[in-house]
C-alpha cells in the first residue's frame, strides 16, 4: 500500500511496501519518471511504518520505528540524503508514536505519549533540536488525545480535540503567545465526547 503522499524538495515521498523490504520510505522523481527506497529504517524485512510525513524548515519530518526504539520522531534531509531519529521521547521499544505532525508558529506540534503523563501535546523546535511537552490537560498518566483526531492551525491558534478527563473529547485550543491551552465547548455535556474531528478553517470561521 502507498500512503502518505507528501511533496518536499520537488519529488514525492510516500510510505511503501516493496518487495522483502517491509514498509519504508520512498520516493518518486517525476522527471525521471523512477521511484527508489529512501533509506530501509527497519533493516531487512521488518517494517519502520514511517507516518504522518510533514514538511517543515524545508526538512521532511516523520514518526517511523527502527526496530529499537520504538516508533519515534524522525527527519529526512534531502541536502545530506540522511535520515535519523530527532527524538527518543519514550526510551525503550514501546515507542512515544508521535502523531498528527503540523507546524505552528514555526515549530512541529503533534501528540505522543510518555510513561508519566499518557498522550499529551508535544512539539520539536528545530533551532534548539529540542523535543518538549507542552501541556498535561489530562492530569498525570491520563491522556488528552484519542487515537483519531486532528490539529488544525486556525487564527493564529492551535485546535484539536482533547479531554481532561471530567468533559469528554471537545474542542480545545492552544496559543503559543501565552502558553495556554483551553477547552472551549462542552458540546455534548458533561463526560460525554462530542468528538470534533475534520477541523476546516472557511470564511472567518472554524467548521468541523
Amino acid at each position: 500500500a502507498i500512503q502518505w503522499l507528501t511533496v518536499y524538495d520537488g519529488k514525492l515521498y510516500f510510505s511503501a511496501v516493496v518487495g522483502t523490504n517491509g514498509d519504508e520510505l520512498w520516493v518518486y522523481d517525476s522527471t525521471t519518471n523512477t521511484a527508489e527506497m529512501v533509506e530501509n529504517i527497519n533493516p531487512g524485512s521488518a517494517d519502520a511504518f514511517p507516518n504522518y510525513l510533514t514538511v517543515y524548515n524545508d526538512k521532511l519530518y516523520f514518526q517511523a520505528n527502527d526496530g529499537n526504539n520504538g516508533s519515534e520522531l524522525w527527519r529526512y534531509d534531502s541536502a545530506t540524503n540522511n535520515a535519523v531519529m530527532v527524538a527518543n521521547i519514550r526510551t525503550g521499544s514501546a515507542g512515544s508514536t508521535p502523531r498528527y505532525l503540523t507546524v505552528y508558529n514555526d515549530k512541529l506540534y503533534f501528540s505522543a505519549t510518555d510513561d508519566t503523563f499518557g498522550t499529551e501535546l508535544w512539539r520539536y523546535d528545530s533551532a534548539t533540536n529540542i523535543a518538549e511537552r507542552v501541556t498535561d490537560i489530562n492530569s498525570g498518566i491520563g491522556s488528552a488525545f484519542p487515537i483519531n483526531n486532528d490539529f488544525e492551525v486556525y487564527n493564529g491558534q492551535l485546535y484539536f480535540q482533547a479531554t481532561d478527563g471530567s468533559t469528554g473529547y471537545e474542542l480545545w485550543r492552544y496559543d503559543s503567545t501565552t502558553d495556554t491551552a483551553e477547552r472551549l465547548t462542552d458540546i455534548n455535556p458533561g463526560n460525554g465526547d462530542s468528538i470534533d474531528r475534520w477541523l476546516t478553517g472557511y470564511d472567518g470561521k472554524l467548521y468541523f
